[in-house]
């Protein structure tokens, strides 16, 4: 859009009357398309990084009736290239990682959205399709967006309105529950794609947050939304979360998305969307409620699954939710049992001594087991690290380049220190090798307090050397000078 088209516009609209605000007004079939991007970053001194995600939002309404307007929501997130992640890997292999990216974290929400723009999530009873969706459909709060992480569901593209009149210039509050409430400002009407819209600003932070002397922790959110008067959704969202330890900003995750063209679906395209977004649904509440199940029932699911995928040839724009869900049940595993720790010394590690022994679960395999003892005349390299943390993408790279270089020469025991099926489900988004271990009963043997640690064993045994600074590109490298010096 060029700058003389946003002129000429504002000047066509100076003596219109003042744009009005009001709730979305959609139609059965209407799809919303958003493309953006997340930005997560942290700050703190010793753990500088900065992420980036492709992110794709899909609104497809089912219907619209009396209590609303439902609609099914599919959120994709897709890790982009790091640049210091590869530069790590390099640095530990000698060379550059060819692996294929990740798999984009979906996930599909069936919601419930107001004429004044509030948004439910929606229950249906029982998951046989078709699904009944009508106005005595149970409704449930939606999930707010995390202030640390990428959002999974994002509801952004509707705007909470108060009950009342909205106009250019009024303040309204939207609580959210165990949170502040979000406080609205409508500012000043805009132009986007030549149509009339108006500037949405929202402030949401934590009691204290401008008291750092008083409260120690604390987060701040903004948002910029533009709101197209005739249609009352967004045409662009910004939100920043920012976090501080005491008065320094310690990280923050960053959402930018904005409204492609629109699409309508009639006939059979929308019988066979909204056929896909049901089974999506149905089908990730049918793996949530999997936890307890026996291993016959799990396979019997999985397969039920697979039929489904099976059977239909010609997929819509929301197959995805549906093999996202497929992937979660490669990663469902029984949780490993409880293992012993017997450390050689009480106290923490040191080098040139004996590195404490131990025996780890495999965290995709409970029954197989790992010892640290077992692995005498090799080197070793143990590595805790934090399932989902924002340095565990980069601390398993460099595990898994260091299990591709060096083979049967050396042994690489990553210990995950968390829920071992977290831990499971990255190592497989991730396309891992490298087997990881639950190292939840070990990392006391270890004195491991922060994450990740790298320890280098010897040949013997011996602790040879021992990295807690965190992780970045040189790390890889330091790993694999210490390894090269122990097999020569």
């Amino acid at each position: 859009m060029s700058v003389g088209f946003v002129v000429l516009s504002a000047a066509l609209l100076a003596g219109a009357e003042p744009v009005s605000l009001s709730g979305p007004r959609l139609a059965r079939g209407d799809e919303l398309v958003y493309t953006g991007t997340v930005e997560e970053t942290g700050e703190r001194f010793d753990n500088r990084f900065k992420k980036r995600y492709q992110l794709d939002v899909r609104v497809f309404v089912i219907d619209v009736h009396a209590a609303g307007t439902d609609c099914g929501v599919m959120t994709t997130v897709q890790p982009l290239d790091d640049p210091l992640v590869r530069a790590g890997i390099t640095a530990a292999a000698g060379s550059d990682d060819k692996r294929e990216k990740p798999a984009p974290i979906v996930r599909l929400e069936l919601v419930r959205v107001s004429d004044r723009g509030r948004v439910k999530t929606l229950t249906p009873k029982g998951t046989t399709l078709p699904l009944v969706l009508d106005a005595k459909t149970p409704t449930a709060d939606p999930p707010l967006p995390p202030a640390d992480t990428p959002p999974n569901v994002e509801l952004g593209v509707f705007v909470p309105l108060p009950l009342g009149p909205a106009k250019l210039g009024g303040t309204w509050d939207s609580p959210e529950p165990g949170r502040p409430p979000l406080v609205w400002t409508a500012g000043g009407e805009t132009v986007w794609n030549g149509r009339r819209c108006a500037e949405l600003a929202a402030v949401q932070q934590t009691d204290g947050y401008d008291l750092p002397e008083a409260t120690r922790h604390g987060w701040k959110r903004t948002d910029a939304v533009v709101l197209a008067a005739a249609d009352g959704f967004a045409s662009t969202v910004e939100r920043t979360v920012v976090r501080r330890e005491g008065r320094d900003r310690v990280g923050s995750v960053t959402v930018r998305y904005e409204l492609q063209p629109a699409n309508r679906y009639s006939g059979a395209k929308y019988t066979a969307a909204r056929a896909e977004v049901e089974a999506a649904w149905a089908f990730a509440a049918e793996h949530a409620a999997s936890v307890r199940l026996r291993a016959d029932e799990l396979r019997s699911r999985r397969a039920e699954l697979d039929r489904y995928l099976d059977d239909r040839g010609t997929a819509t724009p929301y197959r995805p939710a549906v093999e996202a869900v497929r992937r979660r049940y490669d990663t469902t595993a029984a949780p490993p049992s409880k293992i012993v720790i017997t450390p050689v010394e009480q106290d923490p590690p040191r080098v040139g001594k004996p590195a404490p022994d131990f025996t780890a679960a495999d965290v995709t395999k409970p029954t197989g087991r790992t010892r640290l003892s077992a692995d005498r005349g090799k080197p070793v390299v143990v590595v805790f690290y934090k399932p989902g943390s924002v340095t565990s993408v980069e601390t398993l790279a460099i595990c898994e380049a260091l299990h591709r270089k060096y083979a049967d020469a050396l042994a690489v025991v990553p210990l995950a220190v968390g829920k071992p099926t977290k831990a499971a489900e990255q190592r497989a988004t991730l396309k891992l090798t490298v087997p990881v271990f639950d190292g939840g009963e070990v990392r006391a043997a270890y004195a491991v307090e922060s994450y990740p640690q790298f320890f280098v064993v010897d040949q013997k045994g011996l602790l040879r050397w021992a990295f807690d600074a965190g992780v970045g590109p040189e790390v890889g490298y330091l790993v694999k000078q210490e390894v090269d010096k122990l097999l020569k």
